[in-house]
Parts: structure tokens; C-alpha cells; sequence
């Protein structure tokens, strides 16, 4: 997994980007796609809201800081072209990303992301629909701090 792209430049924001996975079956990096209804049932104030416990989840998978971890959508990284790299997983559901993210070290087992065995397959669009998924979904960005922004 790894972050591509940057958000501006806030000081506690180097360590962040859109959320890429690698593909072992395709071997092609993909983008991990969420409802963008997701945030705004988000609340950077609250620690325990799910898109938090995901994006700490993610940083902590990737050896970021993580107290103060959130999910951000695309449009924080308004200057990135993401040309080239296809949807590879999406979370189910909005208000639930990953059910058992306290359990986890790897977002790749969380029980609401579905990652297709056949790889990237264009944008987050194209691939909730092979999904049979309903919403609008959009490519995942994460701010891996330890600081309140």
C-alpha cells in the first residue's frame, strides 16, 4: 500500500494522499474507493467515528502516525491526476467501513472492503458497478497524523 498525491501544504499533512493497493494477481496499483456519502458522516473531531478507525487502520499499515488519522475526499488533492491507475477495492458500506478495524494490521481483511480477484478495472464507477454496489464512490484520500489538523 502506499499514498499518492499531496494535500496542501499544512505541516501535518506530509504524510498524505490517496490510498493505493498493489495487486499480486495483476501486479498494477489500484485505488481503494469509498461512497462519497462517507464524509459527510464523518467528524474529524471524533475519534471513533468508522472513516476514522479505517484511516487509522491504513496509516498504521503503512507506519504513519495514526492518533489523529482521517479519511478526505478526492477533491483535497485537486492538482492529482490519478490517469492510469484503475479502482481495485471499494468499502461496502458508507457508515460502516471496516466493522473490525481494531482487530486488524492490514486493511486488505476488513470485512467491508471487496477486493475482486481480477484487479484494477477502471474508475470507482466502473468497478461498484462490476461490484453491483449502489452511491456515488470516489478514490479514498488519508491525512496520517499524530496532531489535530
Amino acid at each position: 500500500m502506499k499514498l499518492v498525491g499531496k494535500a496542501p501544504s499544512l505541516p501535518n499533512w506530509s504524510n498524505s494522499g490517496i490510498v493505493t493497493l498493489y495487486s499480486n494477481v495483476s501486479f498494477n496499483w489500484g485505488v481503494i474507493c469509498v461512497e462519497s456519502s462517507t464524509f459527510a458522516f464523518e467528524n474529524a473531531e471524533a475519534d471513533s467515528s468508522t472513516a476514522n478507525l479505517a484511516a487509522k487502520l491504513l496509516c498504521k499499515q503503512m507506519d504513519y502516525p495514526q492518533r489523529a488519522a482521517m479519511l478526505v475526499p478526492q477533491t483535497m488533492f485537486a492538482n492529482l491526476s490519478l490517469s492510469g491507475i484503475g479502482a481495485i477495492a471499494a468499502f461496502t458500506d458508507a457508515r460502516n467501513l471496516c466493522p473490525n478495524a481494531f482487530e486488524l494490521d492490514n486493511v486488505a481483511a476488513c470485512s467491508g472492503l471487496v477486493i475482486p480477484r481480477e484487479g484494477p478495472s477502471g474508475s470507482c464507477q466502473q468497478l461498484v458497478a462490476r461490484l453491483n454496489l449502489t452511491g456515488t464512490y470516489e478514490p479514498a484520500g488519508v491525512v496520517c497524523t499524530g496532531e489535530p489538523c
